[in-house]
């Protein structure tokens, strides 16, 4: 697996290393949280890589393994454009998983590539990032991946169409797979189409 940003606590594939799976984990923040997953990699004998790197579409295919079986991305800015430079060289991954918008509502959309992205620079709400669900369902679809399960209003699951029947599950649609993002209606005390109003007076790339 490769696991694009995560915290040492919490992450997407948490359960995979508890497997003995073998996995790249990569985040470009502060460095205190590298230190501390590497020791806990280096201590518990985790068969798992741990890099300090801003990912940018520069310079993630110098970086990606040649085996890949699960790819997580939650990024919080170039998610789509990152997903999208991988997708175009590797595209035999059996299942991404990748975090989508909620507050984009169910439009196709993505924001701009900024090699710097900065979501709390880019808006105060913080809500500015990423992609839409049905943005990643348009990509992930020309690549032959369906989407089978949403958690949260966070992440989505997409599988290799192929592979549908090998683990018996379903391609679900947009309309049942979508959710609002329930933290982010709790903290804020919004919902996700007050969240839009906030920032539908910026940049996007519809798709």
């Amino acid at each position: 697996f490769l696991e694009i940003f995560f915290h040492w606590f919490q992450f997407n594939c948490m359960g995979l290393i508890e497997k003995n799976f073998e996995g790249f984990l990569i985040d470009g923040g502060k460095k205190k949280n590298i230190i501390v997953m590497k020791l806990l990699c280096y201590f518990h004998k985790f068969k798992v890589k741990v890099l300090h790197l801003f990912v940018k579409t520069n310079n993630i295919l110098k970086i990606l393994p040649k085996k890949l079986g699960i790819l997580s991305i939650d990024i919080d800015g170039n998610d789509y454009w990152i997903l999208k430079e991988i997708l175009s060289s590797k595209s035999n991954i059996e299942m991404i998983v990748v975090e989508y918008n909620a507050s984009f509502l169910d439009k196709s959309i993505t924001v701009p590539y900024d090699e710097n992205f900065n979501r709390h620079s880019k808006h105060k709400s913080g809500m500015y990032h990423g992609a839409s669900l049905k943005a990643f369902i348009k990509l992930l679809n020309s690549y032959n991946y369906c989407l089978i399960n949403t958690t949260g209003g966070i992440n989505a699951f997409f599988l290799k169409k192929k592979l549908l029947t090998k683990f018996d599950v379903k391609e679900i649609n947009f309309e049942k797979g979508y959710q609002e993002n329930f933290l982010r209606n709790a903290w804020s005390n919004t919902t996700a189409k007050d969240q839009f109003k906030k920032i539908s007076h910026l940049d996007y790339i519809y798709l």
